[in-house]
């Protein structure tokens, strides 16, 4: 594929232009005919500290485009990576030394939007080069050795990896990243096994609020809704799935939209009962963002946002038409969802204590804002339990009041849920009562709940 010269310059081209960005994306797949896809080459990169003692990073180049990127100085390549349907992709240049220079491998991943894509892809690469073929690394291998270096060729799922190594190191960087690629299987069938997957809110709960500073206004709603509840036998308690979507807006005396919209903060508190439950968070994209987000991706998170659409567009809806009643929002809740499929703006993460989540999404000056969370909640059987959601809207530093925002806006949500008893422990009438279903799948008995919940401040 590419000898180590065609990498530096590749690098140093990079860095000299400037043209190095590199987008955080997201950590999850997507599900074609039955295969896990891998969503992005973010997601396998590899640092040196996985690796062993001594390996460090000299350099990293990711490419959104890498058909385009690389067009111009291989045109085959190009066109071959174009033709077979690559995603994106990086080079990474990995060493390992003591006092001297023990050795080198640098690291070429393409995604491709199908499996059959890589395939074909891994396959003219084999027949290309020659590449002798080899077992132990998941679905396809394959070695070639020169003179100088030992260069493995590995395709997993849609994902091809090659590893050009001067003096070893190459196959068990290929084995870490292959390991990546197992752990996110795991990862996933996990989700898919725990998380129910409803099409809409169980329960929504909307308030509003608004507030005047200097001669302007400011607005926001928000939505806080249930998705669900499961009976989790492995973790002997029920898990309920949560959803919270806000929107913002500041206008002026006229009604016109004016930038002071300068952060929101989510804050979740265990309240009463803590021992008895647990919250639990995930950092990535389909779990947390914003509107206006600091990296656009277009549609990478759509088929995801796809499945969940009639949630996110009734919430969304909820919100979009709760603070329009005070001013128009600048989306509508189609387009709103479509801006959060759309990109990726991560929350800043407060550490307080244990029993509580704090999460804050800061913007460059904004009329209209958005965000949304995700986040579960295990709490254990037989068992009543409350919890404080609050969500603020901050406004730019006031210029009399040194280290203060001009304006302070919280929604509050204290919510209150009822567990009954163990499934197994419940008649058939009490199962009714509660709204209980049990189902079979291949990991044996689960159950549906619907937990009593209140809203205590509404």
């Amino acid at each position: 594929m590419m000898k180590k010269e065609k990498y530096i310059r590749i690098i140093a081209t990079c860095v000299c232009a400037g043209a190095i960005i590199l987008f955080i994306l997201t950590t999850f797949y997507q599900v074609h005919t039955g295969e896990r896809l891998i969503g992005s080459a973010m997601e396998l990169r590899i640092n040196a500290s996985e690796i062993g003692t001594g390996w460090e990073e000299k350099g990293f180049v990711y490419m959104s485009d890498p058909a385009r990127g690389l067009e111009e100085a291989y045109e085959e390549l190009s066109e071959k990576l174009r033709e077979y349907g690559v995603k994106d992709g990086y080079v990474s240049v990995l060493q390992k030394r003591d006092k001297h220079l023990k050795s080198l491998v640098e690291v070429d991943i393409f995604v491709f939007n199908s499996t059959s894509g890589a395939q074909r892809f891994y396959n003219y690469t084999v027949n290309k080069e020659q590449r002798t073929s080899i077992s132990g690394i998941r679905e396809e291998a394959a070695v070639t050795l020169t003179e100088t270096a030992t260069i493995h060729l590995a395709r997993l799922s849609n994902v091809v990896i090659e590893a050009i190594a001067w003096n070893g190191g190459g196959g068990k960087i290929v084995e870490r990243i292959a390991g990546k690629v197992e752990c996110r299987d795991k990862e996933m069938a996990y989700l898919e096994e725990e998380r129910p997957k409803p099409h809409e809110p169980k329960i929504s709960w909307t308030l509003k609020n608004s507030t005047r500073f200097g001669n302007n206004n400011a607005y926001v709603a928000g939505s806080l809704a249930l998705l669900g509840c499961t009976w989790i036998n492995s973790r002997e308690g029920y898990e309920c799935t949560y959803a919270i979507v806000v929107a913002g807006e500041t206008r002026d005396s006229k009604g016109d939209p004016i930038k002071a919209c300068s952060a929101q903060r989510l804050e979740i508190k265990e309240q009463n009962n803590t021992g008895n439950q647990t919250m639990l968070i995930s950092y990535d994209p389909p779990y947390l963002g914003a509107w206006p987000g600091a990296w656009h991706h277009k549609g990478y998170l759509w088929n995801y946002y796809d499945v969940y659409y009639s949630f996110y567009y009734e919430i969304a809806s909820n919100v979009t038409r709760e603070v329009s009643n005070y001013s128009s929002f600048t989306l509508s809740a189609d387009e709103l969802i479509y801006s959060f499929s759309s990109g990726y703006h991560d929350a800043i993460e407060h550490h307080h204590d244990p029993c509580s989540v704090v999460r804050e999404w800061r913007y460059s000056s904004a009329s209209d804002v958005a965000h949304f969370f995700i986040w579960f909640h295990r709490i254990k059987p037989n068992q009543t339990i409350s919890f404080v959601v609050t969500d603020y809207l901050y406004g730019p530093p006031d210029l009399f009041k040194l280290g203060k925002p001009s304006y302070e806006l919280p929604l509050v949500w204290e919510i209150e849920v009822s567990a009954p008893n163990d499934p197994s422990k419940l008649s058939p009438l009490e199962m009714e009562k509660y709204g209980i279903k049990k189902f079979s799948s291949e990991y044996g008995w689960r159950y549906t709940a619907n937990l009593l919940h209140k809203l205590k401040n509404g």
